[in-house]
Parts: structure tokens; C-alpha cells; sequence
């Protein structure tokens, strides 16, 4: 397995969410109502909070794969 894959995949994905973020702040400004609050509430804040728990958890994931690996290669 390669690990590079998996963290690079990891940091595109945090960029993107970033970018999204970024954009639906800048969109946020001008539209203030129901629908707006109810697609952050339901869609967005969801996607930050698994984000959250995801990044991290590749991050371990790659280090128990590279000391696996290790350890078979002794």
C-alpha cells in the first residue's frame, strides 16, 4: 500500500473542504434565509464535524500501516 496515496488523498480532501467552507461563507452573506441555515445545519456542519474524526484517523491508520510494514520487512 502506498502511503503518500493516502495522506496526499487526505490533505486534497481537506483543501477542498476548505474551499468549500470558504465559499459557502462568502455565499452565506447574501443568502440569509430557511433554506440556507437548513443546508448548513443538515449538510455542511455534518461534513466539517466527520472531517473532524476522518483526518485524524488516516493519519493513525498510515502510521499502524508504516510500522506493519516495518516490522514485516525485519
Amino acid at each position: 500500500m502506498n502511503l503518500g496515496n493516502l495522506q496526499s488523498s487526505a490533505g486534497r480532501l481537506q483543501e477542498a473542504v476548505d474551499v468549500l467552507m470558504e465559499r459557502w461563507e462568502n455565499t452565506r452573506e447574501v443568502w440569509r434565509d430557511e433554506r440556507a441555515r437548513k443546508l448548513e445545519e443538515e449538510y455542511l456542519m455534518p461534513l466539517r464535524e466527520q472531517l473532524a474524526i476522518t483526518l485524524p484517523a488516516v493519519g493513525l491508520m498510515t502510521q499502524a500501516i508504516a510500522a506493519a510494514q516495518r516490522e514485516l520487512n525485519e
